[in-house]
């Protein structure tokens, strides 16, 4: 059927589905019109994959998404091992394969992506059960590069959804007044009265479609006065109320059946409608009665599909509208609609028969409590925690035993927390009874103190679970260490950091003999972020191999991981590699998606501080692709800053920028600070890098603030000391300079580490006199000895090699200077690379393909000085950052520049450009911007 007045909005949908791939979510208020764009929009696509959300209290793990895939399921087979599995195990095509959710993800986008290019319509989203929902969601964000068209319908109620993400949009609104009169009279109304029907309903399509059906034939040509005509919601309702009271009985029955059911399959409503009448046989009742249905079937729905009611097609028993559904469920009396789930209960395998009986349920039982225990966990198992949290929360309902329920409860709460809802789990502890003895109490403050600090409240959680944890100490130990690990947990993003160290260190010593790994890890990576390496080092060290004995595959990836980080703090390069490298690859064999983040995390910074920024580039984007909603913000924000880290080193100036941006942005909302101050970091770095001394300043600034809140005493946490230090003495900001290198200097006294005495040397030598330089240069070499920094140590040579030609000692400044820019370039640090080049020159460095006059190059009677002023001039820089650069003041800039004009041959700076292009100079720092 043609759609009147839809023209604009179906043109824009058929190029949309006719393009390269992407999302667009329709969102209108029910009756606009929503489903039949859908169709139209989609009626040509080939291949197509659809499903349409179903408004029921049945949830099934991943019900919607079988539906979708249910053309396609053999083509699952073709995944790799792994994703094979976990997506068959979803679509309970197989026994469960573990709780990685984010697994299941990643093989539903791997199968779209294998399918491609493909279309997938759905159709009122807000209606798929959880599991499912979050699979489209993942999808449809990453639409486009898996080739992938996905068109969505939102219908708008209520409450927003939780978790749907941000995407393109296209609100539907209401029919304009011609395209309304046109769509009602397309009805049969006379003028008139189709003037009258949009005068009280509006352009709603639906409430246009619908409303002539209670008319006469009198009425319809305007013979007869019409009935006083409500908007269009209660108009609906009482349309299909007066159209329901003419269906037989029997039809209203079978219908009441197809509205109860979770999916509208034909066999379990026909077996219901069957099962219906055979026991009304059994019982000797002849007459149809209330419930009865004859045995015809699915024929007891013939009259309700002639009257459009419903559509019976090859699988299912579909409703012409929603809100046709909604009006058949909600005009039965509640003891009929008992009675429904029941018959379909009847039909129906576990746990689709536990949910139907939990709806129809009266009164406690705990036998079926305990069925729908089962399926929760049995849907945790196939990656959907959300639909477990559903099951949980109803089966703790129906328990008659208090603390059984509150046991329930509580798991539930605990779920709420794995699928990232912290404040669905303090909604959950609240309506907890009171709790029978102190371990039952502690259990409860173990829930609210977790959810408390992922909510963003991290101190406040921390202190009741650290009050809850000393309250029980004494009579129950183990599980006051348990406590106040997590307590210590709590706070390992905010700090401060000598916090962690007390609690972790109090949980250890509660811990039964064997039990206390976690918070010895947890005040071991404190030791370390705090600055005291020695003492971290023996321990990470004489516990290695329980670490390594962990399974990598469950929640002690992240205890595996933390050990890694904390050995890279403490410059223990080769452990840590050799501990998370095997971790990652078992992970990768394995296709585990969500344990895999923080090792990655780990990975990449260990290859980051040794220089391989490309090796480090694609492990932070191999973790940023596992997405937020398999790994969860805390993870997000780490990966997001590790990704901007190494984008600053290697001039990535968008990518930097974003992912830190995205990470501060967690990383605010949740409190941690550690992070916060990473992000501010790698944004500062990317700024000193491009020479900008303002932005570097502010960002940098901004992190030591974050870092000093967290209470690192650790300069190589971060670096944050020494790149400070680097811009006030480049920004002339030299009593700043002193107080920064201070810190550094006592940080590398404290930790006694080989990269904080090498920094520590070279801002020494850029604020001392000359008669030092050797002495410090001595030093900081020795020190960079010790350790495999890379990219640190080509900046250490680049400083001295700047150091020394400041001292007119240009002929020992090239052999560094000349390392530096190999060693900057081999690593990708462009920019770097550039400046080291600049003072090359400028030392008196001789290329021959960049100083003959003509070739794009400085004329060759410039001085060193004004062959640098000049590479930095035509590379785009200011005087002013010209003079941060080089050490000078604005007006000697303007001195070099007056003599390189004049030997040039030019009057400004505008004819230096034009004369020397900036495409073919041959350094620069900082390049143009």
């Amino acid at each position: 059927m043609e759609l009147i007045g839809r023209d604009p909005e179906l043109r824009r949908l058929r190029d949309f589905v006719a393009g390269d791939g992407g999302t667009l979510v329709i969102a209108g208020r029910p009756g606009v019109g929503k489903s039949a764009l859908l169709a139209a929009a989609v009626a040509d696509a080939d291949p197509l994959l659809t499903v349409t959300g179903v408004q029921t209290e049945i949830a099934l793990p991943f019900a919607g998404l079988r539906g979708l895939l249910e053309p396609v399921l053999g083509e699952v087979d073709a995944l790799p091992p792994a994703q094979r599995r976990a997506l068959r195990a979803a679509l309970s095509l197989a026994e469960p394969a573990g709780p990685d959710r984010g697994t299941v993800l990643h093989a539903f986008a791997d199968l779209v992506a294998a399918l491609a290019p493909l279309v997938i319509a759905v159709d009122d989203v807000q209606w798929l059960d959880a599991s499912s929902r979050e699979a489209i969601a993942f999808v449809a964000r990453r639409a486009e590069r898996l080739g992938a068209t996905v068109l969505v319908v939102h219908a708008l109620r209520g409450r927003p959804l939780e978790d749907w993400p941000e995407l393109p949009t296209m609100m539907l609104e209401e029919l304009d007044r011609p395209a309304a009169l046109a769509l009602a009279r397309r009805g049969g109304l006379a003028p008139a009265v189709a003037e009258t029907l949009v005068e009280a309903v509006g352009g709603n399509p639906l409430a246009l479609l619908e409303g002539p059906t209670e008319l006469t034939a009198a009425q319809r040509s305007g013979g007869a006065a019409l009935p006083d005509l409500p908007p269009a919601g209660p108009r609906l309702t009482d349309n299909y109320a007066n159209r329901l009271k003419r269906l037989p009985e029997a039809t209203r029955v079978a219908l009441l059946l197809a509205a109860a059911s979770s999916d509208g399959a034909r066999g379990p409503i026909a077996a219901a409608i069957d099962g219906l009448d055979r026991s009304r046989s059994a019982a000797g009742d002849e007459a149809p009665g209330p419930l009865g249905t004859g045995n015809a079937g699915l024929d007891a729905l013939g009259p309700a599909e002639d009257d459009g009611l419903v559509v019976i097609e090859e699988r299912t028993v579909r409703f012409g509208h929603p809100e046709a559904r909604a009006a058949v469920y909600h005009a039965a009396r509640p003891s009929e609609r008992r009675a429904a789930h029941r018959r379909l209960a009847a039909a129906l395998p576990a746990p689709e028969r536990a949910w139907h009986l939990a709806v129809a349920a009266e009164e406690p039982d705990e036998e079926l409590a305990a069925e729908l225990e089962r399926s929760a966990f049995d849907a945790v198992a196939r990656g959907a925690p959300g639909t477990g949290l559903q099951a949980l929360q109803r089966a703790a309902a129906l328990t008659p035993d208090p603390e059984r329920a509150r046991a329930r409860t509580l798991s539930a709460g605990h779920l709420a927390l794995i699928v990232g809802h912290p404040q669905s789990a303090l909604a959950l502890a609240t309506e907890l009874p009171p709790p029978a003895d102190a371990a039952a109490r502690a259990d409860t403050q173990l829930l609210v103190g977790v959810a408390t600090a992922q909510a963003g409240r991290p101190a406040e959680g921390q202190a009741l679970l650290e009050a809850e944890g000393e309250r029980i100490a004494a009579a129950d130990p183990g599980r006051a260490s348990g406590l106040l690990t997590q307590a210590a947990i709590a706070l390992m993003g905010s700090g401060p950091v000598d916090e962690i160290v007390r609690i972790s260190a109090r949980a250890s010593g509660l811990a039964a003999p064997g039990a206390d790994l976690v918070p010895a890890v947890l005040e071991t990576s404190a030791h370390a972020v705090a600055g005291e390496h020695k003492v971290a080092r023996e321990v990470l060290l004489g516990r290695l191999e329980e670490i390594r004995a962990l399974d990598p595959t469950g929640p002690a990836h992240q205890v595996i991981a933390l050990s890694a980080m904390a050995l890279h703090w403490t410059e223990e390069q080769d452990a840590a590699t050799g501990l998370i490298a095997p971790v990652v690859q078992t992970l990768r064999d394995r296709g585990a998606v969500t344990p895999l983040a923080f090792p990655l995390v780990a990975l990449a910074s260990v290859h980051t501080r040794r220089g391989d920024f490309l090796g480090a580039r694609a492990l932070a984007e191999e973790a940023l692709a596992l997405g937020e909603e398999a790994i969860g913000p805390f993870l997000r924000a780490l990966t997001s800053n590790t990704r901007a880290f190494v984008a600053a080193y290697l001039a990535e100036d968008e990518a930097c920028i974003t992912n830190a941006e995205r990470g501060r942005a967690i990383c605010e909302r949740l409190g941690i600070y550690s992070h916060r101050a990473v992000a501010e970091q790698a944004m500062g770095m990317l700024a000193l890098g491009a020479g900008d001394l303002e932005a570097a300043t502010l960002h940098l600034e901004r992190g030591r603030e974050s870092r000093l809140r967290y209470g690192t005493g650790d300069p190589g946490y971060m670096f944050n000391e020494s790149d400070l230090t680097e811009v006030y003495i480049r920004a002339g900001r030299l009593a700043d300079a002193e107080r920064s290198l201070d810190e550094l200097r006592a940080g590398a006294a404290a930790t006694e580490g080989a990269w904080a005495a090498a920094a520590t040397a070279r801002y020494a030598a850029l604020l001392g006199g000359d008669e030092e330089i050797d002495a410090l240069l001595a030093t900081a070499m020795a020190a960079h000895e010790r350790v495999d920094f890379a990219f640190e140590e080509a900046r250490t040579k680049l400083i001295f090699g700047e150091r020394l030609r400041r001292a007119r000692r240009r002929v020992d400044a090239r052999p560094l200077l000349a390392a530096a820019e190999s060693a900057f370039r081999a690593q990708g640090a462009v920019r770097w690379a550039d400046r080291a080049a600049a003072e090359l020159r400028a030392s008196g460095h001789r290329d021959p393909l960049s100083t003959v006059a003509g070739n794009g190059g400085p004329p060759a009677d410039l001085t060193p000085r004004e062959q640098e002023v000049f590479a930095l001039v035509v590379g785009g820089a200011t005087n002013a950052k010209v003079a941060a650069s080089l050490f000078l003041s604005p007006r000697t800039v303007e001195h070099h520049l007056h003599h390189i004009y004049r030997k040039v041959g030019v009057r400004s700076r505008a004819e230096l450009a034009a004369r020397f292009p900036a495409g073919a100079k041959t350094s620069g720092f900082p390049d143009a911007e």
